[in-house]
């Protein structure tokens, strides 16, 4: 009895980390054309959030050039499209760890695009918040409240399940927010 325990105790490790090492971006298919007017979500976000009339790359219209737009994450200013990030709010790798990795290959797609989970941000603020969740990462003070807002409608859209830390300064910066 004494070994069988044992042989379940390893196959129940080797489940655990099997599911934590199986998170793989490439399953998670962002920047979608799900329209088919060559724009896909990355472009049409540029050209949504663009606060100057964007210009393209050709006269087809498919690939934004300029515009200009600001990180949410830190405010700095861009007026040339490759020099953007859009970022995924709620991270795919934090999404696939807290309930998105058992989701349909067609549910982790339209979360990847989901214009409600994506912003402009530029790459060293991508970069710097990463797969983190709040716990470990927040925008720059005047953001806060927008992204936690975020953070709580997606959480409860797509039913991901936040960890007692995040979950904590979840709480902790909508209440702020409220008092402002």
């Amino acid at each position: 009895m004494k070994a069988f325990f044992s042989v379940l105790l390893m196959s129940l490790v080797i489940c655990s980390e099997g599911i934590a090492d199986s998170y793989s971006r490439s399953d998670w298919r962002h920047w979608s054309d799900y329209d088919r007017d060559c724009q896909n979500t990355r472009q049409e976000l540029l050209i949504e959030t663009s606060l100057i009339e964007p210009e393209f790359t050709h006269r087809n219209k498919c690939t934004v050039k300029t515009g200009l737009w600001f990180g949410a994450y830190t405010g700095e200013a861009f007026a040339v499209a490759r020099d953007v990030d859009i970022d995924h709010v709620i991270p795919l790798k934090w999404a696939s760890d807290h309930g998105g990795l058992a989701w349909s290959p067609l549910l982790k797609k339209v979360f990847a695009n989901d214009p409600d989970n994506l912003i402009v941000t530029g790459a060293s603020a991508n970069r710097r918040k990463g797969a983190r969740g709040p716990s470990e990462y927040m925008p720059r003070e005047k953001s806060r409240c927008e992204y936690v807002r975020r953070w709580t409608f997606l959480l409860s859209k797509y039913e991901l399940k936040a960890g007692s830390k995040d979950a904590k300064i979840i709480s902790r910066t909508r209440k702020a927010c409220n008092d402002l």
